[in-house]
């Protein structure tokens, strides 16, 4: 799989000015933030406008590879792409984003209590391995914070009350369960997993 291919086309989309912005999301971000493990595709979240504006990148990324189910393929590298305002922790993942350099690109990756988050909402079996490895290295101060701020945005983004204290308790039991886990399986569930090697340098501010 070749991340960088993907990510040099969303810098050719950015310039040309298709969308405002983008960010890396799903188990590629989550890797930024951990250690290599299997995926096979892309997330990659954007900033548009309009439905139009989306409908125009979807275009213009279609038509440099295929449409494969939910995914698009380019250069043998599955892709899935979705607007940044369909989630609120979308929404403020990008606002919270982290510039890092990957395969040597500079780009924005969504934050870790960000992935930990929306893995438990969404909490399919891909999303099961990434928690796992997430909650050993999520700020549980910063989680909270995230929270709490999306309590603020529930009633304009459409959240409601009830789904963010399901997942806070979901949250909790989870980090309960997997805390129980000892070391060793944990290394055996993580070795189990085929590593997809990114290579990631932290920005300096200056």
């Amino acid at each position: 799989m070749a991340v960088v291919d993907v990510l040099k086309v969303f810098q050719a989309l950015k310039r040309g000015k298709v969308i405002r912005d983008y960010m890396i999301f799903g188990s590629v971000a989550a890797m930024v933030h951990t250690r290599p493990f299997y995926t096979n595709d892309v997330d990659i979240a954007i900033a548009v406008d309009s439905d139009r504006e989306y409908l125009e990148a979807f275009n213009k990324l279609t038509s440099m590879g295929r449409v494969k189910g939910h995914a698009i393929v380019i250069n043998n590298t599955a892709l899935e792409v979705f607007p940044v305002n369909i989630s609120p922790v979308l929404q403020d993942a990008l606002e919270h984003a982290l510039r890092k350099r990957v395969e040597g690109i500079v780009v924005k990756v969504a934050p870790a209590e960000h992935l930990l988050l929306e893995a438990l909402r969404v909490h399919r079996t891909q999303d099961r391995a990434r928690v796992l490895i997430l909650d050993d290295i999520v700020d549980r101060r910063n989680f909270q914070v995230c929270l709490r701020g999306l309590t603020m945005m529930e009633r304009s983004s459409g959240v409601t009350k009830g789904l963010l204290d399901r997942l806070i308790k979901d949250q909790e039991r989870r980090a309960e369960q997997e805390r129980k886990l000892s070391f060793a399986k944990k290394l055996r569930i993580l070795d189990a997993l085929q590593a997809t090697p990114i290579t990631v340098e932290d920005i300096s501010e200056d």
